[in-house]
């Protein structure tokens, strides 16, 4: 029997060599990073409004500022500002040359094509260019699950492909002649299987793919047979009961007959004490 922390090690120890392949960025969801992405850009990549408003200088103490142009989001200002002028801008506009500033359109007026400041605003409301990420910043790294975040992060760099490792093939096998499946009649002494689901689930949600599911009697010709399936078949197999040391727990004198290393078997852990690690190959 062995801690739980070196049982931990030994998962960390053994060698693996994932493959790299590279998906777009509408499939790379639930799919492990095989490179680091370094953005081509500075995000902002220019000083932009962060709420609507007047764009100006904050250098200017005029009583009142003309408006020289209207600045939307995804259009180009027309040109720079001079003293004494502004630009209505909207959020996410690019701040015309010369402005620094934006003032909050809820402490202003606008008087035949004029702004007057009628309130406090201390903040400059802008975003400035390269305060999220700069351009040749290391933005994921190798080896990142990349959940929604990090996909909304590759395509705000301009990513539209990514190299991720293919995904490891995973079998369950659930033993015991005591469970059937949700929906099936119980008989005396049967449960539902319920080790199953929440196995492929789990499988699921760390981006693996389940490609085959068995279920074992106890019966070692059987669960001979299912095991070897699985094992040729699958990268990783994982078995729910049928190792620790009751009269019908066949799976670890199986699995080494089938050329299984043990690793450890047995933790000290409850519940999970007659876990069982081992590699083939």
């Amino acid at each position: 029997m062995i801690p739980r922390e070196e049982a931990e090690q030994i998962l960390k120890d053994i060698p693996v060599k994932p493959t790299p392949e590279e998906v777009s960025l509408e499939e790379c969801r639930g799919r492990v990073l095989a490179e680091d992405i370094i953005s081509p850009l500075d995000l902002p990549p220019f000083d932009k409004a962060a709420m609507d408003g007047y764009a100006l200088r904050s250098s200017d103490q005029a009583e009142k500022y003309r408006i020289v142009e209207v600045i939307a989001a995804g259009s180009h200002p027309q040109r720079p500002l001079q003293p004494g002028e502004c630009a209505k801008i909207m959020t996410g506009g690019k701040l015309p040359p010369g402005a620094d500033r934006v003032v909050r359109r809820e402490v202003t007026q606008e008087e035949d094509g004029w702004l007057v400041i009628v309130g406090e605003d201390k903040e400059s409301n802008v975003c400035y260019q390269g305060e999220d990420i700069r351009r040749g910043e290391v933005v994921l790294e190798k080896g990142t699950f990349l959940r929604p975040q990090e996909v909304a992060v590759l395509a705000s760099v301009g990513v539209t492909r990514v190299k991720v490792y293919c995904q490891p093939t995973v079998g369950l096998l659930a033993t015991g002649s005591e469970i059937v499946s949700p929906g099936e009649p119980l008989r005396e002494g049967q449960i539902y299987d319920s080790n199953t689901y929440s196995l492929a689930a789990q499988v699921a949600a760390t981006g693996a793919r389940l490609k085959k599911v068995g279920r074992g009697r106890d019966e070692p010709a059987l669960l001979r047979r299912e095991l070897e399936e699985l094992l040729d078949e699958c990268d990783l197999v994982l078995v729910s009961g049928g190792v620790s040391v009751g009269d019908y727990d066949y799976v670890p004198t199986i699995l080494q007959e089938l050329g299984v290393q043990i690793h450890f078997h047995k933790l000290a852990i409850k519940p999970g004490k007659p876990t069982l690690f081992g590699t083939r190959g």
